[in-house]
């Protein structure tokens, strides 16, 4: 949602050891920011349950691909919808 309201956002991938760490992080383009999140959601798509096969509240594949969905379509990539 950040990327959608305000374009590139910081992004952060490891866990910051430090508050400065955080603090000299610039802006990611909105592209490299899409990319991030097509990657993750790709990476964890092979790693989730169904529905019903994992305790309610918890994510699923199809909530994954659902949200990978959404992504496409707001980058206008019809095709991979």
């Amino acid at each position: 949602e950040l990327v959608r309201h305000f374009g590139g956002v910081p992004l952060i991938v490891k866990n910051p050891t430090d508050v400065s760490e955080v603090e000299l992080t610039g802006r990611a383009t909105a592209e490299e920011i899409y990319t991030q999140i097509k990657q993750d959601l790709n990476d964890a798509i092979p790693n989730l349950l169904g529905r019903g096969a994992t305790p309610e509240g918890r994510a699923t594949v199809g909530a994954a691909r659902t949200l990978l969905a959404k992504v496409h379509l707001t980058l206008g990539e019809y095709a991979q919808v």
